[in-house]
């Protein structure tokens, strides 16, 4: 989140000094630096964020082992895995569809990806540590370098 804002901020901040009319919620101008601003923050936070789930760090969409299981207690189960599961109870099976990729019983596979091997790590606590100071630091450094040379107020 930190690189999203790194991205963001000076984005949003810029554009508003020099785009008039957009610091008024009311006007597309606004909602438009906005958009643009969160698509900037995207940009920026993409790398460290692909490094993450590279690493089975953190989850990215669609990695998440099992996410296609029905939802625990609720009853929810998608059409596409129901009328898979349903056609295996029956000793047949799954019928080949648009939506199926490679799903297997108990969700272990989605995708083309086995999940057994989407395990998630965990960083040593002062690994983790240094990492969030440097997000922070890229965050900073991002504002600072904003401020020098449009004011930045509250």
């Amino acid at each position: 989140m930190n690189f999203v804002m790194a991205g963001m901020i000076p984005t949003m901040v810029i554009l508003e000094r020099y785009w008039s009319g957009s610091d008024q919620p009311g006007s597309g101008a606004f909602w438009f630096r906005m958009s643009l601003a969160s698509t900037i923050g995207g940009i920026v936070a993409y790398p460290i964020n692909y490094w993450l789930v590279s690493r089975h760090l953190k989850h990215g969409c669609m990695t998440l082992p099992g996410s296609d299981s029905p939802a625990p207690g609720l009853g929810y189960t998608s059409p596409e895995i129901s009328a898979h599961l349903h056609d295996m109870d029956r000793g047949g099976e799954p019928a080949p569809s648009q939506h199926d990729h490679g799903l297997k019983r108990g969700g272990h596979q989605h995708g083309g990806h086995d999940h057994a091997d989407m395990e998630m790590k965990s960083l040593p606590i002062g690994t983790a540590t240094i990492w969030v100071i440097l997000s922070f630091a890229v965050l900073f450094a991002a504002l600072a370098a904003t401020a020098r040379y449009v004011p930045i107020s509250f």
